[in-house]
């Protein structure tokens, strides 16, 4: 979902900021224009500008990718090191974190099986999806906010500043 050929439109820019747009392309066309020349300044620093918001937001989205991506290998790595676990709890726990990093779950739903991460319980009560919350918040791999369970990713904030 970014732009790796580093080809930025501004139609987007332009689009969310019309009025302003359309504004300084008509003065740059009609005000400024003395039948020589036309002074674009106004233009090109709105432009400019735009394009500096265009590659703050990339640059956010790209950070934000990062985190998560980073999380997920120090949540793997943090399972991986309680070798009392089987392989079967630790992937289901994992694969909760995992989801729990796009999106929060509502604790209730996944008791009633109504969200698609209850699947990761399927034959299993809520007895042990309790036990695996807890024991994801242990290890601060989860936090439990407003009745639903969202990944900590706010653990790898030390690594980016």
């Amino acid at each position: 979902g970014v732009n790796s050929l580093g080809f930025y439109s501004l139609a987007n820019f332009y689009y969310r900021n019309r009025a302003e747009y359309v504004e300084l392309l008509d003065r740059a066309r009609f005000v400024h224009d003395d039948g020589a020349s036309v002074d674009l300044t106004e233009f090109v620093k709105f432009a400019l500008g735009g394009l500096r918001r265009e590659l703050e937001d990339v640059h956010i989205e790209a950070l934000g990718f990062l985190r998560e991506l980073t999380f997920r290998d120090y949540a793997r790595e943090t399972l991986q090191e309680d070798s009392a676990l089987s392989p079967k709890v630790g992937a289901r726990r994992l694969e909760l974190v995992r989801r729990a990093a796009k999106a929060p779950i509502p604790v209730a739903d996944l008791r009633a099986r109504r969200h698609p991460a209850a699947a990761l319980y399927t034959g299993a009560t809520n007895k042990t999806l309790t036990r695996d919350i807890n024991y994801l918040r242990e290890r601060r791999l989860v936090l439990v906010e407003d009745g639903a369970v969202r990944a900590n990713l706010e653990l790898m904030n030390r690594f980016t500043g």
